[in-house]
């Protein structure tokens, strides 16, 4: 009975970690290394260009990744010239970058779009609002949005922008006060942002917040549960956001320790999941996007004992039992009632009827509920105070599994 309970344990212990998904080293950018560039994915390439490199210049170049062959391209210089942390966003294909500084610390308002069948880039109207770098972009349906960043101080303010019309409207206000070197990114029509530092470098934010379009509000969501940090890497693989390294640093420190954790946040069920730690340096200021259903960080800024500018680059591959809760296929919803020590289940009817099992940690099964309807309480009051796994089983084949502690 011992063996067959320490099995229990090893088997889902195993599908956790295997929920964690996979880094591979892939074929470094190349020239220099750099950081703060700007970056963007279109129809299946990756694109860094810009930035900072080891010299202290800043760059005005731009390269092309093709994940097929993992071969690097360079493509048409930007057409704003050397830039250093500009926001980009893509409509229909096409990237616009907004903002920045160069080397001369002259803070930037442009905005110019790339045409990658031409290779080419087109200036288009200002940015309204005050020129800045380090500011956040996203994109929902035919429209871009930028926010925050630095100038003389740290901004807070939040514009969207209409190609048809090459034109700004001011929306409202980020939720939390200003920083820079927050992140943004968009899933399911609506939009994140969060992270980020305050003037002075002196607190780093792990709040986060949802942008409703229609309505144009903001609401808190789950906060990221690592050390507050700025510029961390992200992207979003099938309605899933994956952040993690960035700066966690504040006051700016002569001798920083970046961070190299990784987490999943899923936004069905507002919660966050630690997966697999990148494996490459602990940095800041790294380039990343999505191709196919795979995830992409490299380049950046390392820190101590010494700082390097990175040009080396890594995907990720999400495992096939990674949480995942796009809107078209989620098997549903586990929410953890601590007050009236229940567990809420939600699951699509199409995978009905399920088992939800609760193991303690010595593999001990302490709940087996069958599930037959789309929406069910299972009590969890007789449950000590701890750690315990639970399981989503469909007709014996394994669909999800996770910890959970009762306080």
């Amino acid at each position: 009975m011992k063996k067959y309970s320490v099995f229990i344990v090893f088997l889902l212990l195993n599908n956790i970690l295997f929920c964690q998904g996979v880094w591979q080293a892939k074929s470094n950018m190349p020239e220099k290394g750099r950081y703060a560039s700007y970056f963007f994915s279109i129809n299946g390439k990756g694109y860094i260009g810009g930035g900072e490199t080891s010299t202290g210049a800043y760059e005005n170049d731009l390269w092309e990744f093709d994940p097929a062959t993992g071969i690097w391209s360079q493509k048409a210089d930007f057409g704003g010239g050397n830039i250093y942390g500009p926001a980009v966003f893509v409509i229909n294909n096409t990237p616009y970058v907004c903002t920045g500084t160069n080397i001369n610390n002259q803070f930037k308002n442009f905005v110019w779009a790339y045409d990658a069948q031409n290779n080419s880039w087109t200036q288009k109207n200002n940015f309204p609002g005050t020129s800045r770098y380090g500011a956040y972009a996203f994109s929902l349906g035919t429209k871009g949005y930028i926010g925050m960043g630095q100038n003389a101080g740290s901004l807070n303010d939040f514009w969207e922008y209409e190609p048809t019309t090459d034109s700004w409207t001011q929306r409202t206000n980020f939720a939390s006060g200003s920083r820079y070197g927050a992140i943004a990114f968009s899933i399911n029509g609506k939009g994140y942002a969060g992270f980020g530092s305050s003037q002075g470098n002196t607190i780093n934010y792990n709040d986060f917040y949802e942008y409703e379009p229609t309505t144009f509000s903001w609401t808190q969501k789950a906060s990221f549960p690592g050390l507050p940090r700025n510029n961390p890497a992200r992207f979003v693989i099938n309605g899933i956001a994956y952040v993690g390294a960035g700066n966690p640093e504040v006051n700016y420190n002569p001798n920083p320790n970046y961070s190299s954790d990784f987490y999943a946040y899923a936004p069905l069920s507002n919660q966050w999941t630690s997966i697999a730690t990148f494996p490459g340096s602990q940095r800041t200021c790294a380039a990343s996007f999505s191709i196919n259903n795979k995830g992409y960080v490299g380049t950046g800024l390392s820190g101590s004992p010494q700082f390097l500018y990175l040009g080396d680059f890594w995907e990720y591959t999400p495992s096939s039992t990674s949480i995942n809760e796009n809107i078209n296929n989620a098997i549903g919803d586990v929410r953890i009632d601590q007050t009236n020590k229940y567990v809420c289940l939600s699951v699509k009817d199409n995978y009905l009827p399920v088992n939800f099992i609760i193991y303690d940690l010595t593999g001990r099964i302490v709940t087996n509920v069958n599930v037959t309807n789309a929406s069910q309480n299972i009590k969890i009051n007789n449950l000590s105070k701890g750690t315990y796994i639970y399981s989503i089983n469909n007709k014996d084949k394994y669909i999800k599994s996770d910890k959970f502690i009762i306080f």
